[in-house]
Parts: structure tokens; sequence; C-alpha cells
């Protein structure tokens, strides 16, 4: 289970917390018309008003705490950072490898498909910005290697700052004053006003422990019944078969939990058998529930399990 509890993120929907709504677009003119009509005319007089751009950006760990071994490569930390000001803009993304330990060959992807690894579709940022849309939020992994000689407990720590570039005249919008007006650099020819976040940051940290033992899974054999209702093993007689996952998040949580049961070719799954703790789970690969079995081969997505607790799945398989 080593593989399975070191992994970084539940995927969006998984994920990140939500940031907030950023309001109506900068750069939109905004159009008041007040009509007054009466016997034999009508008039009317209009004012415009164009939205101006604030600048506010939001971080966020969605595993603050992964866990580690001494020696593991290309451990991931995820995070989500999104736009909430209300126009496009461009922020750089800085980092501060700290703590008990310090992680090697550091590197930053954008996970484009939001899976919380790092596959061929995602992009290394090779320099230090990233530009958004209003209210756009992508997902960003740090990957690190853990120095061989880390002991129990320590930790790797990362510090992620996300700080708005917008300038004007010498002051940069992500160290300056909240609302400070930064004349005709906002989106669409508005002025970008400096909001209450236009930089943020926020850790996570790789934490060194016997991670092992976080996940524990026993299986058993619950009940055999034969063609002839006896308890012997012949083709044709039924086995079911309990699998009890214990996960202790005392050390943290435990990410990306997933249970395979690949079912050798000696047995034949019995299709709708598959439960988790009491609950019957559909055999085929969908949202609808945790569990599926495809080509005889079992799989529970346990996700992100924050406290400790006990899992039981059951199945029944028929002896060919």
């Amino acid at each position: 289970m080593k593989n399975l509890i070191k992994t970084g993120v539940l995927a969006a929907g998984l994920c990140a917390s939500t940031f907030g709504w950023a309001g109506t677009a900068a750069g939109i003119d905004i159009i008041n018309t007040a009509v007054a009509t009466y016997d034999g005319g009508k008039v009317s007089a209009s004012t415009t008003t164009k939205v101006q751009e604030v600048i506010n950006v939001a971080i966020d760990a969605n595993s603050p705490v992964v866990r580690v071994e001494a020696g593991d490569t290309a451990q991931i930390l995820p995070f989500a950072v999104q736009n909430t000001g209300n126009g496009t803009e461009t922020f750089k993304v800085t980092y501060v490898n700290s703590g008990d330990v310090t992680a090697e060959n550091v590197k930053l992807y954008i996970d484009t498909n939001n899976d919380g690894v790092i596959d061929s579709g995602d992009t290394e940022l090779t320099g230090d910005t990233i530009t958004l849309d209003k209210d756009e939020r992508i997902s960003l992994l740090i990957q690190g290697d853990i120095p061989a000689a880390a002991t129990e407990n320590q930790t790797a720590e990362f510090s992620v700052t996300v700080s708005s570039t917008t300038e004007k005249d010498g002051v940069v919008a992500g160290t300056a004053t909240p609302g400070t007006i930064l004349t005709g650099q906002g989106t669409g020819t508005s002025d970008a006003i400096v909001g209450g976040s236009a930089s943020a940051t926020v850790s996570a940290e790789f934490s060194v422990g016997a991670t092992t033992a976080a996940v524990t899974i026993t299986k058993t054999i619950t009940q055999q019944i034969d063609p002839f209702g006896g308890a012997t093993v012949i083709p044709g007689t039924k086995i079911t078969y309990a699998i009890t996952v214990v996960v202790d998040t005392t050390g943290g949580p435990v990410n990306n939990l997933v249970i395979t049961d690949p079912l050798p070719s000696d047995l034949i799954y019995e299709s709708g058998s598959l439960v988790v703790d009491g609950a019957g789970q559909t055999d085929a690969d969908d949202a609808a529930d945790n569990g599926n079995v495809t080509a005889n081969v079992m799989t529970v997505d346990l996700g992100s399990v924050t406290s400790s607790k006990t899992y039981v799945i059951n199945l029944t398989a028929q002896v060919k």
C-alpha cells in the first residue's frame, strides 16, 4: 500500500476550497439611462461608467501534509490557485523550500487535468509567472525528492506565494497597499485597483515517517458454498471474501487511497456482489459509487482519508 498513500491530491471536485466570486468583469461599460415621458414627447439622459479591475488572488494547499519516507523520489504537494479578481492578470509564483530537511530536485508543474499526478498532459512551469483570466483556477504540483538521510517526524516545508505583477511607475500591485490605483493598467483600458489579496501565500509539507504503517490490509474468506451445499472447493464453489482496510491518520491524511483485487484466472467475479461498508456497488466504472469490477479486477477508490477509519469490502467469486 506504500504507493497508494503518498500521492498528492484528490481531483478538482475534490480537492480545493471555493475561493469566491470575482464579480462584474473589468473593462465593461455600465450604461444607465433615465427616461422622462410626457404628453407629446420623451427625453432621456445616460451615464457611462467603466468597471475598474480589482486585483485579487487566492491559493490553497489541497493536502497540507503529505506522508513520505526517507529516500522517496518524485513526491507531490498539490496546490490550487484562482484569480479572484475581475480581470485577466499575471501572477508571479515563488516558493521557499525549508523545514527540518530540504527537498531535492524540485520542479513545479501545471496539473492540466487536475488528477493530482504528473503525466504527459502536464507542463513544467519553466518561468515564474502564470496568467489567469477572471475566475480562472488552475492546479499546481510541486514535485521533490526526499533526502535519504531524513529521519522520522522531520518535515520538508514549502511556502508558496502567488503575487500580481501589474506595475505602474515602480509600484507593483503584489506589494502595494490595498486600494492603490494603478492608472490604465487594468483589463480593457480600465484602471487597476489593488485588492485586499493581490498576493497570497500558503504552506504545505512532506512529513517523513513510517508510512507503510498508515494503512494495513487483510483478506479473509467468510463463506464458501459448493454446488452441493457443502464447503468444499470444487468447480462451481462460490467464495465470499472480506477485505479489511485500516487507515491510521495519526501522522496526517492518507491521500488517493485505492484498493485493488485482481482475481486469479481460476475465479470468476459474481456480478453485483461488490459491497463497501455495507453499501452495494455498481460493477461499472462510473461516478455512482466508489467501486467497480472490470476484466475480473476489483477497484475501490477510497479517496482522501482525513480521520482514522476501518473499511470492509466484500465480494464473491466462483471457482471455474
